[in-house]
């Protein structure tokens, strides 16, 4: 294995964990506000409870993934290696989580940002690339 010095070829590495806990946490957050106002819309309070399990299904992984986003910043100044392999590990599992519940709930018809995006469902692909391209 190499030792890595660089991160993205033009940083240090420690700037680059503090780069990458910072993207992770404002990700996490508009992700968050995202869900958030699709589902404080008058026509959506109204709908069944299966829409309030996706709203729960969405916004309660991105409160986990807070916990990477820390255990990086930790790495950067503890320079502890488990702490990057929190990191890569709820990363990870959320990612695979994230695209699996989205399939479900697409399909089941549930999918909060599915049913209330409409035209602007472009938008939430474009920033799921940005999200996802970092890892």
């Amino acid at each position: 294995m190499f030792r890595s010095t660089r991160c993205c070829g033009c940083m240090s590495l420690l700037k680059g964990c503090y780069l990458i806990a910072l993207i992770t946490f404002i990700y996490s957050v508009l992700t968050i506000k995202f869900v958030l106002i699709f589902h404080s819309e008058p026509k959506i309070r109204n709908q069944k409870s299966a829409e309030n399990n996706s709203f729960l299904c969405l916004v309660v992984p991105e409160l986990i993934l807070f916990i990477p986003s820390s255990a990086i910043i930790l790495y950067g100044l503890f320079r502890k290696k488990c702490l990057a392999f929190i990191y890569a590990f709820i990363v990870s599992t959320h990612i695979v989580y994230f695209i699996v519940m989205f399939a479900i709930t697409a399909v089941g018809g549930t999918n909060i940002i599915v049913n209330e995006a409409g035209l602007y469902i472009h938008l939430f692909w474009v920033f799921c690339l940005l999200r996802f391209g970092k890892f």
